[in-house]
């Protein structure tokens, strides 16, 4: 089974050091969050100013200079997580968060999965930038991009959702990359909240 919850993994310039990241009172003295703490969902906040360290369940959450966060839901996430702030005096602030479920769009096809193989010359193509992907997510740097709001990249019929599964048969396939179709110009782009 997967996680049943996990931080989005955001690398800001200095937040390794144990050092509090703000001076003393400056922000929030408890965790704010703002967001639907929903399955697949993602909240932002922002942690008190001494924290030193923050966790989302067992994972650790980035935080940067100004005490902001992400944290995000997976698609099965438990109904409860806590969200823990470790504070330079030593003291800790824990709140509970309840996460609610999502109706996920689920597929039925009576028909058997006709599974697909890659060709070798395709896997070959395919290596390097699986490569290039991991490497790219495990970058640590001071992008601001997750402050903006979200703009689409383009516009059209949303063919795949996160989240959503097909059955073929009584056989459950997940399905967990958006994906688009019939897309429109670029200059119908629409602004979106980046948090959902």
């Amino acid at each position: 089974m997967k996680s049943l919850t996990f931080a989005l993994l955001f690398a800001f310039a200095g937040t390794s050091s144990a050092a509090p990241l703000a001076g003393p009172g400056a922000g929030p003295v408890d965790l704010r969050l703002t967001g639907t703490m929903i399955q697949g969902g993602v909240v932002a906040g922002t942690a008190p100013a001494d924290t030193v360290a923050l966790r989302l369940g067992d994972e650790s959450v980035a935080i940067d200079a100004d005490g902001r966060f992400l944290i995000a839901f997976d698609r099965d996430a438990a109904p409860t997580a806590r969200l823990t702030a470790e504070l330079a005096n030593g003291r800790t602030i824990e709140k509970s968060l309840t996460i609610a479920p999502r109706a996920w769009r689920i597929e039925r096809i009576n028909a058997p999965m006709r599974p697909s193989s890659s060709t070798a010359a395709f896997l070959a193509l395919r290596k390097p930038e699986l490569a290039q992907i991991v490497a790219a997510r495990a970058l640590h740097t001071d992008a601001q991009g997750w402050r903006q709001r979200f703009i689409w990249p383009a516009m059209g019929r949303i063919s795949g959702l996160f989240g959503a599964q097909r059955v073929y048969q009584g056989s459950r396939v997940p399905i967990m990359v958006a994906s688009m179709s019939r897309v429109r110009p670029a200059h119908r782009l629409s602004r979106l909240p980046m948090v959902w």
